[in-house]
């Protein structure tokens, strides 16, 4: 199955440059349809250019804390020069969402 998602041009390059691994999203009804071995289309909301990945794992948390203090920051497309803050994700996401849905570390691999 493939399934359609918005991406802001930052972690959408990152995608592209093959240097996120990991897509993080509320466990809310749309993306728990998610599962291993579909594909998601990402489409930049830049430019609406789009990638395709695979979705290899899925794994769910609590929260996006939870989540980042589990994973890799590398695979979140994190290095050592950019911050990362799972309050970040607040932008996106209201807390009582997050405690209702909890959250998903989608891992993908560009196709």
């Amino acid at each position: 199955m493939e399934h359609i998602l918005n991406l802001h041009p930052e972690p959408f390059d990152l995608i592209k440059k093959n240097k996120k691994h990991i897509e993080m999203r509320l466990n809310d009804e749309k993306r728990s349809k998610i599962k291993v071995g579909d594909t998601i289309r990402f489409i930049s909301r830049l430019d609406n250019s789009e990638l395709i990945v695979e979705v290899t794992k899925i794994v769910k948390y609590p929260t996006f804390t939870d989540l980042y203090n589990s994973v890799d920051q590398r695979l979140l497309g994190y290095d050592s020069s950019t911050g990362n803050n799972p309050n970040d994700m607040n932008q996106y996401y209201s807390d009582e969402s997050i405690s209702k849905f909890g959250v998903l570390a989608i891992y993908i691999k560009l196709i």
